[in-house]
């Protein structure tokens, strides 16, 4: 992040209230975001506030795309082909919402009506699905951190 130009939302004292950290991509004319957090105490809206002013500052660049990223395990088990392990895993993860809001990303993306494609998560056959999840969240969602706003010197 610290290599990495940086949005922010500032309310009318000029305090930080929400950022999101511009995520390098290496794919012509597509810009994407990486981290997003906002105070808690904020307008709900806040974040779609600064989706709307990145996507007109990108297309004022010369960006043509705005990746959104991923919603990790959003679809897992959703396929008429997916295998029991995998059902499981999709009830578990979209009505656990302490685990990870995989489900709520997902529908805060849908908002904006994206190109969904597809990313596979490949694991060895002797290692379990629900293992290899556990994994995913812990790496992505990791322990809920209180947002620290640090000012420069």
């Amino acid at each position: 992040m610290s290599k990495a130009p940086i949005a922010v939302m500032q309310n009318e004292n000029g305090e930080i209230t929400a950022f999101m950290n511009i995520m390098p991509v290496y794919q012509e004319s597509t810009i994407s975001i990486d981290l997003m957090r906002h105070l808690p105490d904020e307008p709900s809206g806040e974040i779609d506030v600064m989706f709307i002013h990145l996507f007109e500052w990108a297309k004022q660049e010369g960006y043509r795309y705005f990746n959104l990223g991923m919603a990790p395990l959003s679809n897992v088990g959703n396929a008429k082909q997916s295998f029991l392990g995998e059902r499981i895993a999709a009830a578990v993860f979209n009505n656990v919402r302490y685990l990870y809001g995989f489900k709520g990303l997902r529908d805060f993306k849908n908002k904006y009506y994206p190109e969904w494609s597809g990313k596979y998560l490949a694991y060895r056959k002797s290692y379990s699905l629900a293992s290899a999840m556990i994994q995913v969240v812990r790496l992505i969602g990791g322990k809920k951190k209180k947002l620290k706003l640090l000012k420069g010197k």
